[in-house]
């Protein structure tokens, strides 16, 4: 169950990621991953 938890978690973290930085430049996507 705690499995099956983790995946759902971490497949919408990466849907919203791949959306957030779908529009943005390689310069954009990097500062995002600095700044975090």
């Amino acid at each position: 169950a705690i499995y099956a938890i983790m995946a759902v978690l971490s497949l919408l973290f990466v849907m919203r990621y791949v959306i957030e930085t779908k529009g943005k430049s390689l310069e954009e996507v990097e500062e995002l991953l600095v700044r975090h």
